[in-house]
């Protein structure tokens, strides 16, 4: 449903004070020495109150009294004379709400007021077969009785009108073939009201017609049933558009969704698959709330809120979908645990491209892109022990990858790039891994740590951001940052004073970092740049990384790969064709002595190396340079003491 833009800008409001949390937070650690910070923090959109995520419309808990006050549609309070549990929905065209008795109540009378005065309304219990109309009083208020012998479904709008599809074929044979053999009702005709699936294991094959509704209901609805299919269907104008209630091993499967309020909800179900779906221009696409459900390939585009979104749930699937330019976020994953997200796109959403929000147990992200969202690419809040490994969050309008609050997580091997502020961001965030991550050409820094402990960085590449390469700040203490590449940023780390305790190097022969702004003297020829590189200078705080490589990557390197580099660095001297084939024929017999199966074949690579050093001083000044000398005896010492360490 198209939401009118004073409502728009109130789930705005809402929704933006999440995202503000970790930039507030970081932002609070360095904003006495940050112009860039101060300016976030000037920004009016960063001076919201913060609060956490919910559906506008939507209460829930329990009680005896409940009153929704965010709706766009009907502002409804609920009074129970029982204690019950609650979860009320007020959306547009339809009030829901899912009932159970809190103290072993059997029965309870219920008043509703918020609906307009001497008006007729259908409500309904669990399905469409058990209906009734009513007409509220002069206040716009309705009393009924409600049985609380089991959890009930109750739901009301302002209009009726069911099709019934069920094992014995439609209850309006005049709108679909049905063939008994397959268990498959085909849509004949579009229609303007609900179809209600009644049985198990059937087919509603949509032919490409379409269900339009007046704004509420539901296009298609399924309680307690399974092994149904729903297929080549479009759908528009409902309140919700597919609905799975407590119905589970359902295939929902290349239906076209537009203009409802949810284009497919899944309510407390599982084990079902959604597959080459479209959801686009709903206020919400896919929302899901249910274990073990599989979605792979659908579209959700363009939605008002949200693309995709899961919450109570757990060990879902999520693989190559689409979930891009949507007005909130694009795929939103809450209070769920051992969730794949595989290979999916969130890109141009207007606060997030993934957001995972009390997710504290093996959510893992794998592949994903979320690329040039107005906020944050990735963010992990309040979520713990999860896996991202090879995601891409470049050109997002302040982070690339946010982690707050969020502890024991791993990042490896994602890229975080030309992000408007910064790469990847740890704020409150302690004894999380991040190794492989490549963040590079961000607009302020690149990798900031704030109030974060415990944390590993190794074999990270860090480059070209505008300001500083690496930020500790907040406090962040007992970090381990080593065998990383630092390359051409202005400032290549900073760290406050009340950083403590943060570790630069390791010992031989992991050692430290490489910085591409200290790479010589090496006199000893062990990859190690002689003097440490210092970060703080302050006595009273000396930060420093004892044990800088020469070379990036200078770690990762075997011997053999150092060999065949040191061939190329040979090849670009253009030495006489004599003299350069001596100097590859001593490197040739290193490799083969390396490759060799027999004993003593680190001895005889040595000993061709140091030939090789022989070879060179005797052309020093003459065919060779004392500058290219120097490099070539530098490299071919590097080789020399990994064999010697080995």
């Amino acid at each position: 449903m198209i939401k009118t833009e004073s409502t728009r800008k109130g789930v705005d409001l809402i929704q933006l004070a999440v995202a503000v949390l970790s930039v507030v937070f970081v932002a609070s650690a360095f904003a006495q020495d940050d112009p860039v910070v101060e300016e976030l923090l000037l920004d009016e959109e960063l001076e919201l109150l913060l609060e956490d995520p919910q559906m506008p419309g939507t209460i829930e808990g329990t009680g005896t009294y409940f009153e929704v006050t965010d709706s766009e549609y009907l502002n409804i309070v609920f009074q129970s004379s029982e204690l019950v549990h609650l979860t009320l929905e007020s959306v547009p065209k339809m009030v829901v709400m899912h009932i159970e008795a809190a103290e072993g109540a059997s029965s309870t009378w219920i008043t509703l007021t918020g609906f307009a005065p001497s008006t007729t309304y259908y409500k309904y219990e669990d399905d469409y077969h058990n209906g009734v109309a009513f007409t509220t009083d002069d206040s716009g208020s309705y009393t009924f009785a409600q049985d609380l012998a089991i959890s009930q479904l109750v739901f009301i709008q302002p209009q009726a009108g069911t099709i019934y599809l069920s094992d014995t074929g439609w209850s309006d044979p005049t709108v679909g073939t049905w063939e008994a053999s397959t268990k498959t009702g085909t849509l004949m005709v579009d229609l303007d009201e609900t179809i209600q699936i009644d049985s198990d294991e059937i087919t509603l094959d949509g032919n490409g017609h379409t269900l339009t509704g007046g704004g509420d209901g539901y296009g298609v609805y399924l309680s307690y049933r399974t092994g149904v299919t729903i297929k080549n269907l479009n759908v528009q104008d409902f309140t919700l558009g597919i609905y799975l209630y407590y119905s589970n091993g359902n295939t929902v499967n290349g239906n076209v969704l537009t203009n409802n309020n949810y284009g497919i909800r899944l309510s407390r179900s599982m084990y079902n698959s959604l597959t080459g779906n479209i959801a686009s221009n709903n206020f919400y696409g896919i929302i899901g709330g249910g274990s073990n459900n599989t979605l792979t390939g659908n579209t959700a585009n363009s939605n008002s809120n949200t693309g995709i979104n899961l919450n109570w749930s757990g060990n879902n699937s999520l693989t190559g979908n689409t979930a891009n330019s949507n007005g909130d976020y694009g795929i939103y994953v809450s209070w769920s645990g051992n969730d794949s997200l595989t290979g999916n796109t969130a890109n141009s959403n207007s606060t997030y491209g993934i957001y995972v929000y009390q997710c504290r147990y093996n959510t893992t992200l794998t592949g994903n892109t979320a690329n040039s969202n107005k906020y944050i690419g990735i963010y992990f809040q309040n979520s713990s022990n999860n896996t991202l490994t090879g995601n891409t969050a470049n050109s997002n309008g302040y982070y690339g990858i946010d982690l707050y609050n969020a502890f024991y997580n791993t990042l490896a091997e994602n890229t975080a790039n030309s992000n408007n502020y910064y790469g990847i961001v740890l704020g409150n965030s302690s004894g999380n891994s991040l190794t492989g991550n490549i963040i590079n050409l961000n607009a302020c820094d690149g990798l900031v740590l704030g109030g974060s402990g415990y944390c590993t960085l190794t074999g990270n590449t860090v480059s070209q951001n505008y300001r500083y390469g690496l930020r500790l700040g907040g406090s962040s203490w007992d970090n381990h940052i080593y065998n990383n590449n630092f390359i051409d940023n202005p400032t290549q780390a900073y760290v406050t004073g009340n950083c403590v305790g943060n570790v630069f190097n390791l010992e031989k022969p992991i050692g430290g970092n490489y910085w591409s702004d200290w790479t010589v003297p090496d006199e000893d020829g062990d990859g190690f740049v002689d003097e440490p590189y210092v970060i703080d200078d302050d006595p009273s705080h000396l930060v420093q990384d004892n044990l800088p490589w020469v070379r990036e990557d200078g770690w990762a390197l075997t011997p053999q790969e150092a060999i065949e580099q040191l061939i190329d660095q040979v090849a670009a001297l253009n030495l006489q064709k004599g003299i350069d084939n001596s100097l590859d024929a001593k490197l040739d017999a290193a490799f083969k002595a390396l490759d060799d199966v027999n004993a003593n074949n680190d001895v005889a690579a040595i000993n061709a190396l140091q030939a090789f050093i022989n070879a060179v001083e005797a052309q020093r000044g003459d065919k060779i340079s004392d500058a290219d000398a120097d490099a070539l005896i530098a490299a071919v010492q590097d080789i020399i003491a990994m064999l010697s360490s080995s």
